[in-house]
């Protein structure tokens, strides 16, 4: 086919033997070029093909193991609420002590709030939490060293041995207009990974503004994460590992919530002693 036969203006046998080669060569070369361009198309469909299978096969590989976390993470505190719930039942004649059932009881409320705080992210990852989420109005009015001092507080009740300073510059009625339920929620998340994942002794929460934004700073002291992990930080349902505790929805959840505010949420990559998240949101007051 690489073969070149020209025409000819001979009107004898031979001329027209020659034009009749060159007209049935250059319709070779026509349906050849079909058929090589059929093929290409055939093979980059069947190329698409194959890589949406395997998407498929891993989104239904995710699938199942988010379910199966998800049953991991909700049965292991609702085993212990019920565990405890039988100990209050059997100790109905007052054999407990004060302390034993305050400790019981501390029990109870951690648990419950654990279960709560994971059946809210999966909400707020739904598509009716996401609609929810972008329609929220943000007419509220945020004391900003309040709000720090009230997830400090918050994360105490559940980690009383985790030592949280508070560092700021701001007045006590230094405040912004946002919605303070999607805030705190992001706040508190960023301390929450800081007093469980932490040496938990030296955990700061830093607040500053200036004219554009202000900033709340949760810096820990620890491992850290492992730099091959930092560009999935932020991603869906996404883990260090799969038996490692956890939804992979907290920090996507709160990175979310601040960008729909107006701000955003990310991890300083100049700190190595620990983890330093830096929660920004819009300076309107």
């Amino acid at each position: 086919m690489d073969v070149t036969i020209p025409r000819t203006t001979r009107i004898d046998v031979i001329g027209r033997l020659q034009n009749s080669f060159a007209q049935m060569l250059q319709s070779l070369n026509y349906h050849m070029k079909s058929v090589r361009f059929v093929s290409d198309q055939t093979r980059l469909r069947n190329e698409e093909l194959l890589q949406a299978t395997r998407m498929v096969q891993e989104a239904d590989r995710q699938k199942t193991t988010f379910i199966q976390n998800v049953t991991h993470q909700i049965r292991t505190p609702l085993n212990i609420i019920m565990g405890f719930a039988q100990v209050l039942s059997d100790a109905g004649n007052g054999n407990l002590s004060d302390d034993d059932l305050k400790n019981v009881t501390d029990t109870l409320n951690h648990n419950a709030t654990q279960l709560r705080r994971m059946v809210q992210m999966l909400f707020d990852s739904s598509d009716s939490g996401l609609n929810e989420e972008m329609n929220c109005d943000k007419t509220d009015t945020l004391l900003c060293v309040q709000a720090a001092q009230e997830a400090a507080d918050v994360i105490r009740q559940h980690y009383p041995d985790v030592d949280i300073s508070i560092h700021t510059q701001l007045a006590d009625d230094f405040a912004l207009i946002t919605n303070r339920n999607y805030f705190m929620r992001s706040l508190l998340e960023l301390v929450y990974n800081a007093a469980k994942y932490s040496d938990g002794k030296h955990i700061e929460l830093q607040v500053s503004a200036d004219e554009a934004m202000v900033n709340f700073v949760v810096q820990d002291q620890g491992n850290g994460i492992p730099e091959s992990e930092i560009e999935h930080l932020f991603k869906f349902f996404t883990k260090v590992d799969d038996l490692s505790e956890g939804l992979g929805l907290g920090l996507p959840l709160a990175k979310r919530h601040a960008q729909n505010l107006g701000g955003d949420v990310v991890l300083d990559p100049t700190y190595h002693a620990g983890c330093r998240f830096i929660l920004t949101i819009p300076n309107t007051n």
